[in-house]
């Protein structure tokens, strides 16, 4: 875990987690198994079920994220259905080159 993070208590993290550098988790934070938080974001009371990514330079606030879903900019009180996304992936150049994944 890189020195610029910071984590409020209570905080409940998975397995295989990745905190990028200048994030901020806590207070009231579950993190699922093999999510990745992406550099200088932000969460807080919130779920994010497992293989959720936040992508760089967000802020989630209460939120529940439904599993392999992919969350960016700012995202507050929202609910997150398995495999979502969102986000404006029209004008985010790095969410138009994440595949959305099919999970039939």
């Amino acid at each position: 875990m890189p020195d610029s993070v910071s984590i409020i208590p209570p905080v409940l993290f998975g397995k295989n987690v990745k905190l990028e550098k200048n994030t901020t988790i806590g207070q009231y934070v579950t993190i699922g198994d093999s999510c990745v938080i992406g550099e200088d974001s932000e969460v807080s009371n919130s779920v994010l079920w497992k293989n959720t990514h936040i992508l760089p330079n967000s802020a989630v606030n209460s939120t529940i994220s439904g599993r392999h879903s992919i969350l960016c900019k700012k995202n507050c009180g929202a609910v997150v259905a398995d495999g979502g996304l969102v986000g404006e992936r029209k004008e985010d150049p790095l969410l138009r080159s994440i595949p959305i994944p099919n999970h039939n």
